[in-house]
């Protein structure tokens, strides 16, 4: 505790239960944007939240803090993202030090400018999806649920050329039904204090939830890349016949 109390006196924010800290009202649904908002115009720059008595976050809000942070090799938080390493494993975003710069470089070509332009027409055609679904229901929507859709969507299309229909599907595939339900076990893991100790949560039905929803996951990721890498492989001997 005292690490994360050293971490964040020097920032203003708003008060915190002793014991629930922020997590009843940094919650993520429209309550939890509207606390946001409103902190992010009292307190201009950064403030931080308490998800229990133990664990802190500073949350950036504007241009000139968040450019410090990133324009610098900062250590990433590992709480957060241990979280979410039996999901998406030990990749780019969780990583540090050496292993991070070995792989940065790798990657970092792939993401040139002139390679991610044909991309912009995927992402296009997620949002008209998004925005069509949103044309039908005029008088609200869940915004949350609808842009994960569109975020899995664009990913799916961009890093595996497939395409799921996942926005518009009004039955969920396993795959997507995995991943919504990884996402929900994940933010109630992190506003949820006594479900942070993983020798906890591996106990719990949400605990093994989540973990058979990874697995499934992973199945159906792999499934994919086979036969995209198939595919890809049939091209290659057509035109060289």
């Amino acid at each position: 505790m005292c690490k994360s109390y050293n971490g964040i006196k020097e920032f203003q924010g708003p008060p915190a239960h002793w014991l629930k800290g922020h997590t009843d009202r940094a919650t993520f649904n429209g309550n939890g944007l509207k606390f946001h908002v409103e902190c992010a115009t009292q307190y201009k720059t950064a403030y931080p939240l308490w998800f229990g008595p133990l664990r802190s976050a500073l949350v950036l809000c504007h241009p000139d803090t968040i450019k410090t942070v990133l324009s610098g090799h900062v250590p990433k938080e590992e709480f957060v993202y241990n979280l979410v390493v039996p999901f998406t494993g030990n990749s780019l975003t969780i990583v540090n030090g050496k292993r991070w710069l070995k792989m940065r470089k790798l990657l970092t070509p792939a993401f040139h400018a002139e390679i991610l332009k044909p991309y912009t027409k995927l992402f296009q055609e997620s949002t008209r999806s998004l925005l069509d679904k949103w044309s039908q229901h005029p008088d609200g929507m869940e915004c949350f649920r609808d842009i994960g859709l569109m975020a899995l969507d664009s990913t799916l299309k961009c890093a595996f050329s497939f395409n799921s229909n996942c926005q518009t599907n009004k039955i969920q595939d396993t795959f997507t039904r995995s991943v919504t339900e990884i996402s929900k076990a994940l933010i109630k893991r992190l506003i949820t204090p006594i479900l942070h100790p993983d020798w906890i949560f591996r106990w719990t039905n949400d605990g093994r939830k989540f973990y058979y929803n990874c697995a499934a996951a992973h199945r159906k990721a792999e499934e994919i890349i086979r036969k995209r890498r198939k595919a890809l492989q049939e091209n290659v001997r057509n035109l060289t016949k």
